[in-house]
């Protein structure tokens, strides 16, 4: 993000407002994880999971915005 964010010229398939987008939607990410960080430590699994799940799910999102291949892992 940093990367793109510095340089004069982005990727064709990039324009600014989609940058916005996948950069409003890490600062969610990081929060999210964040959340499910803490309901893991609290002893709330269930939670933890449902948060983990919702990250997962959204990191998908955001590398297709970017025109990235998604991980197996964050497929399904």
């Amino acid at each position: 993000m940093d990367i793109l964010s510095q340089s004069k010229k982005l990727p064709a398939n990039m324009t600014a407002d989609k940058l916005a987008s996948v950069k409003w939607g890490l600062g969610e990410v990081t929060q999210q994880w964040t959340a499910a960080t803490e309901a893991y430590k609290g002893g709330n699994l269930m939670d933890a999971i449902t948060k983990g799940s919702a990250v997962k799910t959204k990191a998908a999102e955001l590398l297709t915005v970017l025109g990235m291949p998604v991980p197996d892992a964050l497929k399904g």
